[in-house]
């Protein structure tokens, strides 16, 4: 896998920020390609989570940024997709099961994001939504290619910089990963 440095989103935005979030679980997926299960375990890092832990709290909080999403943006655009609160529920309780069923719900979760972000028109990308307070408590504007960006792509490569460490630690280093770096 090649190095690159996800979290650059650039006019056309929403090419720019599909790529992204298309790409994200492959990142995560091949991070953990050749560890064993008590490598996923080990916390050769003192202080530091497990690989296994950072993989399923990448995909509870990607899930959770999809839920902002989909509560920030619905109600602007009713015909694409209806927000239900508890949609997740089940996804939530799959990701926690096992590592590879987290993977395959990061997966399944990022391709019904860009499925509904790519019916959105390029415009709904920078148009300030409303902010969802139960976020930070804040009134901060919900901007899908700032927002969803963060939550869904440069989260996971910030997380693959620890996960990196760990394999180093572990003595099995990953080239491609050696060059990641969050915008």
């Amino acid at each position: 896998m090649a190095p690159w440095t996800m979290g650059k989103v650039a006019p056309p935005y929403k090419v720019s920020l599909l790529h992204n979030v298309d790409h994200a679980p492959a990142r995560l997926r091949e991070s953990i390609s050749g560890l064993s299960e008590s490598d996923l375990d080990a916390e050769p890092v003192p202080g530091k989570w497990s690989t296994r832990r950072v993989i399923e709290h990448v995909v509870l909080a990607s899930l959770g940024w999809t839920d902002i999403l989909y509560e920030a943006v619905c109600p602007y655009h009713t015909k694409i997709k209806t927000w239900q609160k508890g949609w997740s529920d089940a996804l939530v309780t799959r990701a926690k099961s096992s590592t590879p069923d987290a993977l395959a719900v990061i997966e399944q979760n990022h391709r019904e994001v860009i499925a509904f972000l790519g019916r959105l028109p390029e415009e709904s990308f920078t148009f300030e939504h409303a902010p969802v307070q139960w976020l930070v408590g804040a009134k901060i504007p919900f901007v899908i290619k700032e927002s969803v960006n963060w939550g869904l792509s440069v989260h996971v490569d910030h997380h693959l910089i620890f996960i990196h460490e760990k394999r180093v630690a572990l003595g099995k280093p990953l080239e491609w990963m050696s060059g990641i770096r969050t915008a």
